[in-house]
């Protein structure tokens, strides 16, 4: 969240527009790795997963 904040901070507030969407790119394919890290896990301990 603060993170998140910080980011359109600096995209709007500041003008820099490629570094917000850089920043943005970065933080959606942390998400995802941590997203399928976390069913990976899952699907060994439980035989349950997402996908």
């Amino acid at each position: 969240m603060i993170l998140e904040t910080y980011i359109v901070n600096m995209g709007l507030s500041q003008g820099r527009f490629s570094y917000a969407i850089a920043a943005g790119l970065i933080l959606s394919l942390l998400s995802f790795g941590l997203f399928s890290g976390a069913n990976a896990i899952s699907r060994k301990l439980t035989n349950t997963s997402l996908y």
